[in-house]
């Protein structure tokens, strides 16, 4: 999602609104939380707390919320599969009601007019 709304965002918005939003979304399989900070690139990572662990591996969610360069918004879910380099990028399976509830979410935490 793009919010040109970012251009305008300083670090410190940045990380108040990954802050922010992860203590706000509470209703995904996972809770989130921020892991990362980059303030040369305007951007926060936040990613599950604990992922779903599977027997083939593990499932999290990732959100990438970036200013400055990109002013977007990324969500995905990754897979990681035990014995296997790397992640996957998996299907993020949502209802319309999640969805919905997502984006505003997003849209209401953002500290940035």
């Amino acid at each position: 999602m793009t919010l040109p709304r970012l251009q305008n965002g300083t670090n410190d918005a940045i990380k108040r609104w990954a802050d922010d939003l992860s203590r706000r979304i509470t209703y995904l399989l996972e809770q989130i939380g921020p892991i990362e900070f980059d303030d040369q690139a305007g951007s926060a990572m936040i990613r599950s707390n604990q992922p779903t662990q599977l027997p083939s591996g593990a499932v999290y969610y990732e959100f990438v919320l970036q200013s400055a360069s990109k002013n977007a918004v990324t969500i995905n879910r990754f897979e990681i599969v035990k014995g296997q380099p790397g992640r996957k990028r998996v299907t993020l399976q949502l209802t319309h009601e999640v969805l919905v509830k997502l984006v505003n979410d997003l849209l209401d935490t953002c500290p940035i007019p």
